[in-house]
């Protein structure tokens, strides 16, 4: 499987960082076998039509305080779905980018939302993350560096 590699990445970050009294302590987020079919159902439903053959989602993201995964993004093996606004007052956008593609990926936390930062630039716009939850921005922002850093590592 293509990127197989970020599987054991993924596996090593959140063992090191999923702190605290829970088997699960994040709430914006899940990772691997700890993100719920019904989490991924809806995911594929509304943005994330991956391809079950080639690709195995690794980081689910919801932009929704409701509990539906209606909006967010979703990142396999191969590329980053997602469904998001491009700002404040446009509307809600769905389409997907090639890991390879990335060069660099940060979330950048303001006061009342965050941007999805790739290559430079602010792709999508996360409402239910700021800088009041910055415990959970830093590690979604540290794996995403991570991964692309080793996909770019292993391209030379």
């Amino acid at each position: 499987m293509k990127n197989e590699f970020l599987f054991n990445i993924a596996e090593d970050f959140i063992k090191k960082n999923n702190i605290g009294h829970r088997k699960w302590n994040f709430m914006t987020f899940w990772y691997g076998d700890y993100i719920p079919d019904s989490h991924l159902d809806s995911a594929r439903k509304w943005f994330a039509g991956y391809q079950l053959e080639i690709e195995k989602p690794l980081i689910l993201v919801s932009d929704n305080c409701f509990g539906a995964i209606t909006e967010g993004f979703l990142v396999t093996n191969i590329k980053v779905y997602y469904r998001l606004k491009k700002s404040f007052i446009k509307p809600t956008e769905k389409g997907f980018i090639w890991l390879e593609d990335i060069n660099s990926i940060d979330i950048d936390s303001k006061y009342i939302g965050a941007w999805l930062m790739i290559n430079g630039k602010k792709e999508a716009l996360l409402s239910s993350f700021s800088k009041k939850i910055e415990n959970e921005v830093k590690p979604i922002r540290e794996i995403l560096q991570i991964f692309i850093k080793e996909i770019q590592l292993r391209k030379e």
